[in-house]
């Protein structure tokens, strides 16, 4: 087996393992942005009552109308989806930077749903544990794609290193010299004359 690519596979396979919560995550937040479009598109008025008296308590005390509200937030899910999905397809290629950027956002998804958790368990309008469960699933998910993507970059940073060693002993390399395979110079100065011309 080729040493030199070793350090690649396990780099790419944990580039490849990293993706696959990120594609997870994408796949979740468009649908919960298409469901929020499409809320936004129902009429107040063809509602059961009590559904309508529940939407105007909650956003009484806001600035937000109710298909503002849905409308706003199935643009940002959506939004947010394509965003992980395009990092995803980034990350399962091994690129370094879009795995780091990967965790940034994560770890920014993974603030937002500890304060939606905190709000659900003891805001004003606290729905209790039921009513979080939801966002807590989700920062689990959240956590283990952080994990990965950790990983990820340990391994393609190691690839880089273990790349450059081996590229900085190939260019040293001397195959004249079979007991060490390494020349540590000095070289004799290259013949000049040239090949011998045709008569």
């Amino acid at each position: 087996m080729n040493m030199h690519l070793m350090p690649f596979g396990d780099a790419m396979r944990a580039a490849h393992r990293a993706s696959v919560p990120m594609f997870v995550l994408c796949g979740l937040a468009v649908l919960a942005g298409v469901l929020a479009l499409l809320a936004s598109a129902v009429p107040l008025d063809q509602l059961p009552p009590d559904k309508q008296q529940q939407l105007a308590q909650m956003f009484a005390g806001t600035h937000w109308s109710v298909k503002s509200y849905f409308l706003c937030t199935g643009c940002v899910m959506s939004g947010m989806g394509l965003v992980l999905g395009a990092l995803a397809l980034l990350v399962r290629g091994g690129r370094l930077w879009a795995t780091v950027a990967a965790v940034v956002v994560n770890g920014l998804i993974g603030l937002c749903l500890g304060i939606a958790i905190l709000e659900a368990v003891l805001g004003p309008q606290a729905t209790g544990l039921a009513g979080a469960l939801p966002a807590v699933g989700m920062m689990m998910l959240v956590v283990f794609t952080i994990t990965r993507l950790g990983a990820a970059v340990r391994a393609v940073r190691q690839f880089r290193s273990l790349a450059t060693q081996f590229q900085t002993q190939d260019w040293d390399y001397d195959p004249a010299n079979p007991a060490g395979g390494y020349s540590a110079g000095p070289w004799p100065p290259a013949d000049e004359s040239g090949p011998p011309r045709q008569q």
